[in-house]
């Protein structure tokens, strides 16, 4: 276990500041080593096996203090990658209405990007009020996304010569995006006579 307070001072700069943004480079120009060495400066240090142990050390604490684990972000990207359009809309030849918010279950919700109502009053030539449109737009956030994430988290996607995972993972996601495209957003109108 490497005490970070145990590096001198410009390696435990680095650690600290790699973590923010895990750019080794803009790492070590923060620490303060000069900006015309800090690319080389800061693939060297993260060569050191001091400097790896402080930074999966300094991973864990910042893990632990905001509760954020690899199983939650896995979880999470589960969710929107495994997300059933059914579960928020439902669609047959008369229409498509969206399923009430109250029913959505706590896996689904993560899956919803924004939600957007645009209303519009209808009016006729002579500018009277005949009708009003309610528009209600779901979109989900990227589920092609997620699923590569996923993929390479599992080591799914490692796109060697020959390989059956990856022709039909390149096959899979293909499809997903196609999916994707056309079912990201649907809209929902209501109308009412005004």
């Amino acid at each position: 276990m490497t005490d970070l307070s145990s590096l001198p001072i410009k390696r435990r700069r680095f650690v600290e500041e790699f973590c923010v943004d895990w750019n080794a480079t803009q790492a070590a120009i923060r620490a303060g080593y000069s900006e015309k060495t800090a690319y080389s400066q800061g693939q060297r240090l993260l060569k050191h096996v001091e400097i790896q142990a402080a930074i999966a050390e300094e991973q864990d604490r910042l893990a632990e203090r905001t509760r954020i684990s690899r199983e939650r972000v896995v979880k999470e990207l589960a969710r929107t990658g495994f997300a059933d359009m059914r579960q928020f809309a439902r669609w047959s030849p008369d229409g498509v209405s969206l399923v009430d918010s109250e029913e959505l279950s706590p896996d689904d919700t993560p899956a919803v990007s924004e939600v957007v109502t645009e209303h519009k009053i209808i009016t006729n030539k002579d500018g009277e009020i005949v009708g009003e449109r309610t528009n209600t737009k779901v979109k989900l956030h990227d589920k092609h996304r997620a699923l590569e994430l996923i993929g390479k988290h599992l080591g799914m996607w490692s796109g060697s010569g020959g390989d059956d995972i990856g022709r039909l993972t390149d096959t899979f996601l293909a499809g997903a995006d196609a999916m994707r495209k056309t079912s990201e957003a649907m809209e929902v109108e209501d109308l009412s006579e005004g």
